[in-house]
């Protein structure tokens, strides 16, 4: 069983689920009476594969200080939630500038909304504020298009910069475990386990680099984007977050 299971040259996560299938089977033939129960099988010996641990892409300070301003206005909002904040691709296409509660510093997450079918609340942090004041609406979906990822990386790829897989988000975990050290607290804002937090963007960067990270903000007469957005304040916006539907 263990040469068979080497054999089919599987990755460690679908080897160790295979090896669970045939310790279930086992166990079953103990309770028909089929192996004696008070005796380990032979399944039980099977050695688990050791999962490799693939190193995550993310982006340099001065990389999101250059696509920050140089992105054209209209991504400016999903380029800054998505590096100060966190949220999911899928999350971040569906979230309504109501659900952005500046006077609150918090972005709702909605059950309806989320990948894990829970609500959650993410802090929004005073540079992740600066680069939203000049585009906050009262209500509207940030975002309908399809193409806006490949705009973002459309634009990066113009700057010279590498576009690693899932990069502001990737990139948000690791300098925000830098800079408060709490792989639950992270874990709680990106609706992730801390184990899988702890094991993929612990140590990937130095407090340094979170600082700098954190300390990312508009330059004088940047962030405003164009000049339809100015008026569009904060007027409107929920004063509470309405409990998870």
């Amino acid at each position: 069983m263990q040469d068979w299971l080497v054999g089919m040259e599987m990755k460690p996560r679908a080897r160790n689920n295979m090896r669970t299938l045939i310790v279930t089977l086992f166990n079953f033939a103990k309770q028909r009476g089929y192996l004696p129960k008070e005796r380990s099988s032979e399944a039980d010996f099977l050695t688990k594969a050791k999962p490799i641990s693939n190193a995550v892409g993310i982006l340099r300070p001065d990389q999101l200080d250059r696509l920050l301003h140089a992105a054209d206005p209209t991504l400016v909002p999903y380029i800054a939630i998505g590096a100060f904040a966190g949220l999911r691709q899928a999350e971040l296409m569906r979230l309504d500038w109501s659900d952005v509660l500046v006077t609150q510093s918090l972005i709702e997450i909605k059950a309806h909304k989320a990948k894990t079918a829970q609500c959650r609340l993410v802090p929004i942090h005073a540079n992740l504020a600066e680069w939203l004041r000049p585009h906050i609406r009262s209500r509207g979906s940030l975002y309908t298009g399809s193409r806006t990822l490949g705009r973002v990386t459309g634009t990066a790829k113009r700057l010279g910069i590498e576009w690693p897989n899932n990069a502001l988000r990737h990139s948000y975990a690791s300098y925000r475990l830098a800079s408060c050290k709490n792989a639950a607290e992270v874990a709680l804002e990106m609706g992730n386990s801390p184990r899988m937090i702890f094991e993929h963007y612990r140590e990937l960067v130095t407090p340094a680099d979170a600082q700098k990270w954190w300390s990312i903000t508009p330059k004088s007469g940047s962030a405003d984007g164009s000049a339809h957005h100015k008026g569009q304040r904060e007027e409107g916006v929920r004063k509470s977050p309405k409990k998870c539907r």
